[in-house]
């Protein structure tokens, strides 16, 4: 996918949230070994072992604090780290959704 860059106007912006909260989903994959031998199904690889995710929010901060923590989570075993902004569709709204804004999913198969 090819990235599209275009101008922006003030105009195009409905609302603004100043400051938002975040969600980092962290990943690993299990590892071979955690399961005894005599468990193993016959032929267990690495590559077929699942991913553990560990779902944290963080607030109080920007988007360079929440990318900083997340590399140090990284740095201590994860294997990579979903970073989401954490959005409702107006102030008024009590329904939240997100938006990624770095990482994948492994365990879907993204990656």
């Amino acid at each position: 996918m090819a990235l599209l860059v275009r101008s922006a106007k003030l105009s195009d912006d409905v609302w603004q949230l100043r400051e938002p909260s975040f969600r980092v989903d962290l990943w690993r994959q299990q590892r071979l070994e955690d399961v005894p031998v005599d468990l193993r199904p016959k032929g267990l690889r690495q590559a077929d072992m699942g991913w553990e995710r560990s779902e944290w929010e963080l607030s109080g901060g920007d988007m360079d604090a929440v990318l900083v923590w997340a590399d140090e989570q990284l740095a201590r075993g994860w294997a990579t780290a979903e970073v989401w902004v954490v959005v409702s569709g107006s102030p008024d709204d009590p329904n939240k959704g997100m938006v990624r804004v770095r990482g994948y999913n492994p365990a879907a198969g993204e990656g």
